[in-house]
């Protein structure tokens, strides 16, 4: 309970970090952040023509699963391969300030978020311009799936982060697992295809993730998305649990790792 209480008033603490560091990083460019997004237009442009041109995908359903798809994912993507990093690239600070381990993490998250939002200011464009239904029941759906997601990729962040500063070799083995990931979950490809291998995403808890997200901005089926928010709350009290224990354990720890 102490520590809840102490994470709720040093919340503002990572923020500023993360922002400083988005600064910094660039800082010499004329758009800023909002060059990660290019990059999103860019590839979800080429896909779209390559898979609507070339493989005859629907346009109208494959090309807003695409992009909110792509959108989603990059988000879990950068805290996935970031994290089990960020301890050991806060080295300095951490020996030489008296700041918590976990403010670190929440740092990273917090950049991958404030990146996030840029993205997804593609959402309202792609609503309006195929005429989605993004209702009110909609809007809800993708709000609670939203801040489910963000507590999940928290404890995820916490615990790789700690066990990356013990183990050098997790960011090459994390960045590795992302890469099988992308190609395991419909990101790209969309569930349909894996008919008869239903088990192949039921599975994978990333796809349940994508879909609290993706499912009410799609105007997609919303029993699977009750199903994946049952999946996903599942999962994050799991980790909390593991990040409890990790983070009791070995916090102290760290320090002698990085």
């Amino acid at each position: 309970m102490n520590l809840l209480r102490e994470k709720i008033r040093n919340l503002r603490l990572p923020a500023v970090m993360a922002m400083s560091e988005i600064k910094i990083r660039y800082a010499r460019t004329s758009l800023g952040p909002w060059w990660q997004t290019i990059n999103m237009i860019v590839l979800s442009l080429v896909l779209s023509f390559v898979f609507t041109k070339v493989f005859n995908m629907p346009g109208e359903q494959y090309i807003p699963f695409l992009i909110t798809g792509l959108i989603f994912w990059n988000f879990l993507q950068g805290i996935l391969v970031e994290s089990s990093i960020c301890l050991v690239n806060s080295r300095n600070l951490i020996l030489n300030t008296t700041n918590p381990i976990w403010i670190y993490p929440f740092k990273l998250v917090f950049k991958v978020l404030i990146q996030f939002f840029h993205h997804a200011l593609l959402i309202p464009i792609i609503i309006f311009y195929f005429k989605i239904d993004f209702n009110l029941i909609a809007i809800m759906s993708f709000l609670m799936g939203i801040f489910v997601t963000i507590f999940i990729m928290l404890q995820i962040a916490s615990i790789l982060s700690i066990l990356g500063s013990r183990f050098n070799d997790l960011e090459q083995v994390a960045t590795n697992v992302v890469q099988v990931l992308f190609y395991a979950t419909p990101i790209i490809w969309m569930p349909s295809l894996a008919l008869g291998r239903e088990f192949f995403l039921e599975y994978n808890p990333f796809y349940h993730v994508i879909n609290i997200m993706r499912i009410p901005v799609i105007d997609g089926d919303m029993q699977i998305w009750q199903s994946s928010l049952l999946v996903s709350i599942i999962l994050l009290a799991f980790l909390i649990l593991l990040n409890y224990f990790v983070y009791r354990r070995f916090s102290k720890m760290v320090s002698y790792w990085v």
